[in-house]
């Protein structure tokens, strides 16, 4: 006669989420693959996928900076200060590239204690991304105030100074990328772009990864001297040009039909 185990169902859910659970860990790794993402809107909704289909499960305000983990399109997936990890639009960010460590000078930092927290930004306010143990040897990127940014396995992390020494050079002196003019494909006839963000930011190449070298704000009329994709080259106000994303614009012809609109993320 078989007799059934009660416990048994229970021993089998229980196992389920611990796999699930374990899948979930190993699918999200827990520090940076490069770079950081500075917030430039007001308030930004940090979603759980790369898109506005995707729920809402934080906010980010205006001047904060979070780490990133990896990139789908113009969307870049983050981790949030307070904790966990977040899908955020490109065209709200800021996107600054980590240096690699061979571009340092040899200043190493010694971690002096065990389950060190490493944190995404430089203070106590940032969430921790991954611990270290007495005597790791850590080459160091970066320096603000008592923290040091150091190089991991994968990606970068901050750590306090009180908690480990510097050996080595002197600081590393962050390198100008060589960038390479984009190829720009010329306007036929005359279009005007109207700015619609409240303030948008101009950068030197068609893409979040330049850096910004401007920024014009709600209503200015930009004249466009070229696209690529879905950027557009144009005059600035100040004199000079550079690029900004079309769905931050309304792009017109003088005399012209007014272009589209995008949904905010």
């Amino acid at each position: 006669m078989n007799i059934r185990n009660p416990l048994r169902p229970l021993s089998i859910f229980c196992g389920s989420v611990l796999l699930a659970g374990a899948v979930l860990f190993c699918g999200n790794p827990a520090w940076s693959a490069g770079g950081t993402a500075v917030v430039t809107a007001n308030a930004v909704n940090v979603r759980s996928g790369p898109g506005t289909d995707y729920a809402v499960v934080a906010q980010a305000k205006q001047g904060e900076k979070m780490n990133i983990l990896e990139q789908d399109s113009d969307w870049y997936s983050v981790a949030l200060n307070s904790g966990g990890r977040g899908w955020v639009a490109g065209w709200l960010l800021d996107v600054q590239q980590s240096q690699p460590a061979a571009a340092t000078t040899g200043q190493v930092a010694v971690l002096n204690g065990n389950y060190i927290n490493i944190r995404s930004g430089p203070g106590t306010n940032h969430g921790v991304v991954a611990q270290g143990n007495s005597g790791e040897r850590y080459q160091v990127l970066d320096k603000s105030g008592d923290w040091v940014r150091i190089q991991l396995t994968t990606g970068t992390g901050w750590v306090s100074g009180w908690l480990g020494k510097l050996e080595g050079g002197q600081a590393p002196t962050p390198q100008a990328p060589a960038g390479q003019p984009p190829a720009t494909t010329p306007v036929s006839g005359s279009k005007v772009a109207t700015v619609s963000g409240s303030v948008v930011n101009i950068r030197s190449g068609p893409g979040t990864t330049n850096p910004v070298v401007g920024s014009v704000v709600q209503g200015n009329n930009l004249t466009v001297l070229g696209q690529e994709g879905d950027w557009y080259q144009v005059s600035l106000p100040t004199g000079g040009t550079g690029w900004i994303a079309g769905w931050l614009v309304t792009v017109k012809d003088t005399p012209g039909q007014t272009g589209g609109s995008t949904q905010p993320a």
